[in-house]
């Protein structure tokens, strides 16, 4: 796997990004029964709106390496409301 350097990942995330994928997600659950994945992992891709769903973020990622996708995405719990905080450099703690 080919990671993207940290200094360019910093550069292509926006605000507006996180926000738009909020948006899909939320869009996406009203619209879907996701009940059989509640707990699941959601990746969403807020420049193409496609969502990704698994058992974990690690498995999304993994599937799309298979197919060769590089894009960033947005993860969320499945009907759940999760804060993530970052602790410092090298952790995120959830709330």
């Amino acid at each position: 796997m080919n990671a993207v350097p940290k200094s360019k990942l910093a550069t292509t995330w926006t605000a507006s990004d996180t926000a738009t994928a909020q948006r899909i997600g939320e869009e996406y659950q009203r619209t879907h029964d996701v009940s059989p994945w509640r707990g699941q992992a959601a990746g969403i891709d807020p420049k193409t709106g496609e969502v990704w769903i698994g058992k974990t973020a690690v498995a999304i990622c993994v599937e799309r390496d298979k197919q060769e996708l590089k894009s960033l995405l947005f993860f969320e719990r499945i009907e759940f409301v999760t804060y993530l905080r970052k602790v410092n450099s090298r952790r995120l703690e959830a709330r």
